[in-house]
């Protein structure tokens, strides 16, 4: 059975930033990365 802890301890901190939350990018099968308002994204 997987846990979804991390991802909830995400969400959460994303809630508390308030608009600044948007800056930290789920990259799937690797994780999270924080990304700033002029950095451009790397795939």
């Amino acid at each position: 059975m997987e846990t979804r802890t991390l991802a909830k301890h995400i969400e959460t901190l994303r809630k508390k930033l308030g608009d600044a939350g948007a800056s930290i990018r789920t990259v799937h099968g690797v994780g999270y990365r924080f990304m700033s308002d002029n950095a451009s994204a790397v795939r």
